[in-house]
Order: C-alpha cells, then sequence, then structure tokens
C-alpha cells in the first residue's frame, strides 16, 4: 500500500521553461511555409526547431544553406509520416502507448499552467525589494544542529550576558559552523532570509527550522554584491524575478500537489511489481554479462532493455489491472510504457536496487495519473498548445517507425566490403582522411547525461564503454578508424567542420543520437594500416552508413513525388532565425523533461533528385 500524508513534499517540480521565437529574440513569422502531402510545416514549427537543432546550427557552413537543409530533412520527416500511416504503423502498440505516455505529461504540464502559472502574480513592490536585498553581499556565520533543543540552547548562550568567547564549549563544540557569503535568492526558508536580511552587524536570528536541521545566523558584514556593478541592470532584474516567480510557483504547487494527492492511497499489484522486477533483472544480466553485483558509478537502463521487458511478459497479463487509482484503473502496459520514458538508474545490479527503484518508479506513476486525470476533468486535453504539440512529436515519431522498419532490414555483404575499400583504401592517395569517437545512444536522457560529464571534463573514450550503444566500434573506445572526409554520412560531414579535440552534437541519425569527436586529421597514410583485415570492421560501419543514406535519398525522393511538395519560397527566405548552438531540454510542469522540439534526421541529399524527377514527369 501506498500512501501519501498531508505534508506531501515528495514531487520535485520542474518549472516551465518557454522556449518561443521571441525569447531567443528571433522575428515571428506566422503562416505555411511548406505543404507535404497532406501534412504542413508552419513558420513556426521550422523557426523554433530549426534554432534548437544543434547539427543544422552549430556548423561552420553557409546559415543560409543549413538553413534549407533543415527545411528538406523536416520536409522529408512529414513524408516518412506519411508512409507510416500508408503502412498502418500508427496502429502498433509501441505507438500507440509511446503517445499516450507523452499525453499525460503534456497534461500534466497543461494543468501546472491552468493551477499554478497563471495565479502567479508578482508586484513592483515585490520587485524592488527584490533588487534591495540582491544589492548586498552578506558575509554570514551559520550555526546548524539537527536538535532543536540544543540548538534552542546554543541561542540562549549567545543572547546571554556572557562574551562570545566564554559561551558553554560543551553546547559550542556539537554545533556545526560555517562561514558563507549570501544574497537574495540563496535561502530556501524566506523566513530565514528576511530575518538575515534585517540584522544588524554581529546580530543573531532566532532558529530556524530547514530541511537540513536547525539553523541560527549571524551577520558578520555586509557588502555591496559586485554582480550590481559587473553585469546588466536587466539581466539582474530578470534574476531577481525569476527567483521571485519561482518561489511563489513552488509554493503554490505544493500547495495544489497537498489538497489533491494528499491522503491518496493506492494499491499495486504484488503479484505483477515482483514478475516485473524479477524479469528486469534477467534481462539486465544477460545483457551485460560482466556487469557484477556491485558497478562503479551508475548504471542507466536504456531504452533497448525496456523493449525486452515489455516483450517478456505475456499480453493477456500486461492488459490486466496493475493499480487503481481513485476508480480508475491502470494496467501493467500503462506503467511499462511510462517506466520507458523514466530515467532509470542503478547504483548496484541486484534484485534489492532494482525493486526500491521500481517502488520510487511505481508512487511517481500513481501521481502522475492523479494529475492526468486532474487535466482531462478539466477538459485541458483541447489546449491548441497541447495538441499542436503531440502532432508535432507525433509525426516525428512516426518518421522514426517507418524509417527504422525499412533500415533495419539493410544487410552489407562481403562484396560490397571489399568494393568499397578498393575505392578507397587500396593505395596510399592523398585523400584527406579522419578519425573520430563517436557515443551513439537512442535515450535523450542519457545523450544528455554524457554531455553534462563532458562539459565535467570526463574523458570521452570512458563515456563509449559507459554509454555508447554501437557496438562495433564500443571496445575501442568509440573509435572509428581514419576514412575518407567524404565517408561516413551526416557524421562524417559533421566531423569534417571541426578542428581536431572539438566535440559536437547530438546529431540524429537512423540509429540513435551521436556526439563525436575529432581526434585525427590526415592526408598521408601509412600502407600497412590500409590492409583490408585491419579495416574490416570500420569499412562494415561506413558502408551501412553509404547505404543508409543512399537508401534515404532514393526513398525520400520517392515520397516527395508520390505525395508532392510546394515551398513557399518567399516567406522561407524572410525567415530569419538566431540559432541557439546548444542541446536544450524543455522542463514541464510537475515533473517531466523532453528535448525542447523532436530532433529530425538530417535528410536532405534526396531534393535535387526529386527536382531532376520533376523536370521529366509528364
Amino acid at each position: 500500500m501506498i500512501s501519501f500524508n498531508n505534508r506531501y513534499l515528495n514531487v520535485f517540480i520542474f518549472f516551465v521553461l518557454c522556449l518561443l521565437p521571441n525569447y531567443t529574440g528571433a522575428q515571428v513569422k506566422e503562416g505555411i511555409i511548406a505543404k507535404v502531402g497532406n501534412l504542413e510545416i508552419s513558420a513556426e514549427e521550422f523557426n523554433d526547431r530549426l534554432q534548437l537543432s544543434p547539427f543544422f546550427t552549430d556548423r561552420k557552413e553557409n546559415p543560409d544553406s543549413m538553413k534549407r537543409k533543415f527545411l528538406f530533412s523536416l520536409i522529408a520527416e512529414k513524408l516518412w509520416a506519411q508512409k507510416a500511416h500508408d503502412n498502418h504503423l500508427d496502429t502498433m502498440e509501441i505507438y500507440i502507448n509511446s503517445m499516450n505516455a507523452l499525453e499525460e505529461l503534456f497534461l500534466k504540464n497543461e494543468l501546472y499552467k491552468f493551477k499554478i502559472t497563471n495565479k502567479i502574480e508578482i508586484s513592483g513592490t515585490e520587485i524592488s525589494q527584490g533588487l534591495q536585498k540582491f544589492s548586498k553581499l552578506l558575509n554570514i556565520t551559520l550555526f546548524a544542529s539537527k536538535d532543536s533543543l540544543l540548538i534552542s540552547n546554543f541561542y540562549e548562550s549567545l543572547n546571554s550576558s556572557e562574551t562570545f568567547e566564554s559561551k558553554n564549549s560543551e553546547i559550542f563544540n556539537q554545533i556545526i559552523i560555517r562561514n558563507s557569503d549570501v544574497t537574495f535568492g540563496d535561502f530556501e526558508n524566506t523566513d530565514l532570509e528576511d530575518s538575515v536580511f534585517a540584522l544588524g552587524e554581529n546580530q543573531i536570528t532566532k532558529p530556524f527550522e530547514t530541511t537540513n536541521g536547525w539553523i541560527v545566523a549571524q551577520l558578520i558584514k555586509e557588502n555591496i554584491n559586485p554582480r550590481i556593478e559587473n553585469e546588466n541592470p536587466q539581466t539582474i532584474r530578470d534574476l531577481v524575478y525569476k527567483i521571485i516567480y519561482d518561489r511563489k510557483a513552488f509554493s503554490l504547487s505544493e500547495e495544489f500537489l497537498n489538497q489533491t494527492i494528499g491522503g491518496l492511497k493506492a494499491k499495486a499489484d504484488f503479484r505483477k511489481f515482483s514478475k516485473v522486477s524479477e524479469n528486469l533483472l534477467k534481462i539486465i544480466l544477460k545483457k551485460y554479462k560482466s556487469v557484477s553485483d556491485s558497478v562503479e558509478g551508475e548504471f542507466t537502463i536504456d531504452e533497448n532493455i525496456f523493449v525486452d521487458l515489455l516483450s517478456s511478459i505475456p499480453l493477456d497479463e500486461k492488459s490486466d489491472e496493475f493499480v487503481k487509482i481513485n476508480g480508475n484503473n491502470k494496467t501493467l502496459t500503462d506503467f511499462l510504457f511510462y517506466l520507458s520514458n523514466q530515467r532509470f538508474a542503478l547504483n548496484t545490479i541486484s534484485q534489492k536496487s532494482i525493486v526500491d527503484q521500481l517502488n520510487i518508479k511505481v508512487r511517481s506513476f500513481i501521481e502522475q495519473s492523479v494529475l492526468t486525470q486532474k487535466a482531462l476533468d478539466l477538459n485541458l486535453s483541447n489546449s491548441p498548445e497541447l495538441k499542436r504539440d503531440l502532432m508535432m512529436w507525433s509525426e516525428n515519431y512516426l518518421s522514426q517507425i517507418a524509417i527504422d522498419k525499412f533500415v533495419k532490414n539493410l544487410s552489407v555483404t562481403q562484396e560490397e566490403l571489399y568494393k568499397f575499400y578498393k575505392s578507397n583504401y587500396n593505395s596510399v592517395a592523398q585523400i584527406p582522411r579522419i578519425n573520430i569517437l563517436e557515443i551513439l545512444n537512442n535515450d535523450l536522457e542519457i545523450i544528455e547525461k554524457v554531455l553534462i560529464e563532458l562539459e565535467d571534463g570526463k574523458d570521452f573514450r570512458e563515456l563509449v564503454k559507459k554509454y555508447s550503444q554501437r557496438e562495433i566500434v564500443k571496445n575501442n573506445g568509440g573509435e572509428w578508424g581514419l576514412f575518407p572526409i567524404t565517408e561516413g554520412g551526416d557524421l562524417g560531414k559533421a566531423a569534417a567542420a571541426l578542428k581536431i579535440g572539438e566535440i559536437t552534437g547530438p546529431i540524429k541519425t537512423a540509429d540513435g543520437y551521436s556526439i563525436i569527436k575529432l581526434i585525427n586529421r590526415t592526408t598521408s597514410m601509412d600502407s600497412s594500416s590500409l590492409s583490408y583485415d585491419s579495416l574490416k570492421t570500420f569499412l562494415e560501419l561506413q558502408v551501412r552508413l553509404n547505404k543508409i543514406e543512399l537508401f534515404l535519398n532514393n526513398s525520400t525522393a520517392d515520397l516527395a513525388v508520390e505525395k508532392g511538395v510546394k515551398i513557399n519560397e518567399s516567406l522561407f527566405n524572410s525567415i530569419e532565425t538566431i540559432p541557439i548552438k546548444i542541446f536544450t531540454v524543455r522542463f514541464l510542469g510537475f515533473g517531466g523533461k523532453i528535448t525542447a522540439f523532436p530532433l529530425t534526421v538530417p535528410n536532405y541529399t534526396w531534393y535535387n533528385d526529386y527536382k531532376n524527377r520533376s523536370k521529366i514527369l509528364p
């Protein structure tokens, strides 16, 4: 039995990050930029997605050229989405349930806006008071203890007439003491913050309870905050506004969640829960035979493991009730697809650690189900923004399913390998060649984690071992080996624009999301390093990527002829974009996050072929 008491504090609140064109300063255009069969690409969708697509914005190439390549790639996405509809791929269980899980995230976000965002009001007086506090940098001493009686006695001791040096040493020695510089926004407890900012030098606050225990603060010295002098006034004002906004949002969220989920009781089916945990452990140990019960660092479960988990449970059991919430039944399928969209990390590979994590996920699943039902009761599913987002993600996902369906059957023969080798490696020609390291993963949560760890200075090769799903080069630290600069598909094209040591990504490919690092560029080769046997592994990788590119080129051009493509050149040319050259995540209300917009596969070389075919059509 899972209970939610009235002091409900266990949902981590993510606040909505507005990632719209005016957020980046780009000019917003209206209208349809392209008609693709029975689908359309609005200027708004084109602009939003281009700005936040790293592959198309983080390149040393003419911006207008990259803008057009992105448009052709987006058109290709719409064409393949229609191909998926034509082949009834939108009836697949994985598509339907994945979209249901995504819709629940968006419904929660609409509920958050309706119940939280729309109720936040910030007055000019609050901004002025915040700015006044932010102008100060206070040097304070914090006296802390988990024991409320001890901190109370300490406070009384400090307030006595004795000198500071002669305070009760027995009490004093049990107190944690820390010196710190603080300003507006650094305190979790706003009452404590108000009290500190009201102090004179050497004065102390009364004891305050915080999430880390009890605290007494003493002001040592008040200084001017150097950020006031060094930063733009509007930047400071925006920061103060955000601090006030986030605090109000958290307070309103806590109150709403207490009212909505406080006291709720729900019971999950123990037998099904146990089967999920047992099957998950078996799948992990089978796939990662080298994983021991005690692994170094964090072990993250990827999407492929969840696919295997779904397949391991009979259909009739997946459709049975897993948990009943306020009279509504949720099936095991509902939970498993929710689970597949969550980050699932283990510090040890054991039954206990899996059960502990599953308990947390069941609880959050129940919370999400309650909030989703609340949004449906308020008719928030009719929100235009929700419908737009769902359509955009649906088309992106359907295109991926369709491409995967056809690409996964592409194989490479020995004859093709040798032919490619003879054409590209059989002589020590002065052809520029490059070498890259690659981390491939189809889970964007993992990709985000990789980017953060790279930013923190982690070794690329070590991250390959930990996260990459490109098995063919994983044991070699993700290293491809030297290959002609004209080869390697879009990864090769992206690498060609880099300097040695530079990293770029994520790049959406038919295999997932890639982050690459250029490690070598040369025109000279030792003939011994060009032998067929020494290059065979990398030849297989390169030939497969080339076949995928050729397949996408020909098939997309066929689809364009079949469905029809019409571009509004005038509107396209009038759109100005200001790219954000980072991987951007959108945080959703009441928990959850996705990429700011769907990442599309770079797929643009088909367009010239399509235009040539169009010219000769009767």
